[in-house]
């Protein structure tokens, strides 16, 4: 085995061990290619791919009747792992398992995914601003509205006041005059 060849085979293991470990879209993928196999065909160096028991083996040589054969070079493989992009790649075989491995070796984002989160992230971001602002606006106008009517209240208050004390007042000089004629 060529030193490329261990690299990529312990490199192709490694970055599915990783992504398996914690995205859980990927671990379900490799749990249904279970006793699949792959066989990787670039350029004269011919690699396989196997889940075994939960495990994924990648080895370098060929593997008898693979479940899916791609056919291409090293770098048209890697683009067609992580984009579903077949168009320089040759396929024979049950294409399906392409689609398990795009998850295993795709973004683990979907950018559309993101671009919607981040557009629907702002848009409640907006509409949030706004709800406050509206809030702010609402309490302004209310603690407005409060001011003018305590005012009016004072107003009032001070008209019964004054009303009062004229009624005491009066009160004081009719009982006065009372006193006075009874005496």
């Amino acid at each position: 085995m060529s030193i490329l060849e261990s690299t990529f085979a312990g490199g192709m293991e490694t970055a599915i061990k990783t992504r398996v470990s914690f995205d859980s879209k990927a671990r379900q993928a490799l749990e249904r290619l279970e006793g699949r196999s792959v066989q990787f065909n670039m350029s004269g160096q011919d690699f396989h791919l196997k889940v075994v028991d939960g495990h994924v083996e990648v080895k370098p040589d060929d593997v008898d009747d693979p479940d899916l054969e791609i056919t291409g070079s090293m770098s048209s493989i890697s683009q067609a792992l992580m984009t579903s992009n077949t168009s320089n790649i040759a396929l024979h075989g049950d294409e399906t398992i392409l689609d398990e491995l795009h998850v295993i070796f795709g973004p683990p984002l979907d950018p559309k995914d993101v671009a919607d989160k981040a557009k629907a992230a702002r848009d409640y971001g907006i509409a949030a601003a706004r709800s406050a602002m509206e809030t702010i606006s609402a309490q302004f106008a209310n603690i407005s509205s409060n001011g003018e009517s305590v005012a009016k209240l004072e107003d009032r208050v001070a008209e019964l006041e004054a009303r009062v004390n004229e009624l005491q007042h009066q009160l004081s000089e009719s009982s006065g005059r009372k006193t006075s004629a009874d005496d």
